[in-house]
């Protein structure tokens, strides 16, 4: 049945590890509520798995550092020469290229100016982005 306009909302708090259920006032009294009773009456589970993405983070850091190192020469140059920077493949390819291209782009470091072959061996010189450091960051270099 639909809330009507000004009719109180009640949102229900159920825990799936326990038969604890409360109703709120509001869906996020009833979030905070759930998340307070994990805390206490659950005490006992396991610590948390290690994160796993650390070592992309790790990379993504390495990669956008090179593109900056790539981007204050001025010359074009693809995305996959911050190989010649030792950055090593990323964890995830099709997904982890295009985040740091993407995320340089954003800061305003590079820009795109063409297309060029690709340095990468296994993609066979397929065509890929070309790109050039902004003006801001060859200046500041």
């Amino acid at each position: 049945m639909a809330r009507l306009r000004g009719e109180p909302v009640t949102a229900r708090a159920r825990c799936s590890s326990c038969d604890y259920e409360s109703m709120h006032p509001t869906y996020a009294a009833a979030s905070t509520a759930l998340f307070a009773h994990y805390d206490t009456a659950h005490t006992d589970r396991p610590a948390p798995a290690e994160l796993h993405q650390l070592p992309a983070v790790e990379w993504h850091r390495q990669a956008l550092q090179a593109i900056h190192a790539l981007a204050a020469t001025g010359e074009p140059f693809v995305i996959a020469d911050v190989q010649k920077y030792g950055v090593t493949d990323p964890p995830q390819p099709r997904t982890d290229w295009p985040k740091v291209t993407a995320e340089a782009e954003q800061l305003g470091w590079i820009e795109h100016c063409g297309y060029a072959k690709s340095t990468r061996p296994t993609v066979r010189g397929s065509a890929v982005r070309q790109w050039r450091g902004t003006f801001a960051v060859r200046r500041a270099s």
